[in-house]
């Protein structure tokens, strides 16, 4: 998967007749983006206390993973058009320097990118480069490939409500 074909397949999606979600903001865009991020941190926080090992928790990790980069790329439609989802590596390098050695650590980063995306209005890009440069890294420590999670699920939910749109 490339983010270019996940920006394709969405786009195509939110045309489709059949997707309930053509008429959505951006409010609604984030709203969606940051409950999906809710759900992947309680997982990784019950995993973290003890409430279930890792590999019992990882399916449904992946999934919300997933659905945040899914949610993220339709935001990102609405934040510029023409903008496209993918890390940069510059500015990533960045982060890499100080990044935390626990999972917690990384979504505390990932958390207040988040919300700088949301009150940074000069440069969102950057925000959002930063966001799928960490989920990336944080999958990848995880055992997970995104780009296989974010198909897996994206043609899950076409199937569920109907769209003809697939990713490959």
């Amino acid at each position: 998967m490339s983010y270019q074909a996940l920006r394709d397949a969405n786009t195509a999606r939110q045309q489709d007749s059949s997707y309930n979600c053509q008429d959505w903001t951006f409010d609604d865009w984030l709203l969606a983006t940051m409950g999906e991020w809710g759900e992947l941190q309680n997982y990784l926080k019950k995993v973290r206390r003890g409430d279930f090992p890792l590999a019992d928790a990882i399916g449904a990790i992946g999934e919300e993973m997933a659905d945040v980069v899914i949610y993220l790329e339709g935001l990102t439609i609405h934040i510029q058009p023409d903008f496209v989802l993918q890390p940069d590596t510059e500015y990533y390098e960045h982060y890499m320097r100080c990044s935390p050695d626990t999972i917690a650590g990384q979504c505390s980063l990932l958390t207040a990118a988040f919300g700088d995306l949301l009150y940074s209005k000069e440069s969102p890009q950057l925000n959002l480069r930063l966001i799928v440069g960490m989920l990336e890294d944080l999958a990848t420590e995880l055992g997970l490939n995104l780009h296989a999670e974010v198909r897996d699920k994206f043609n899950e939910v076409s199937s569920r409500v109907g769209s003809y749109v697939r990713m490959i």
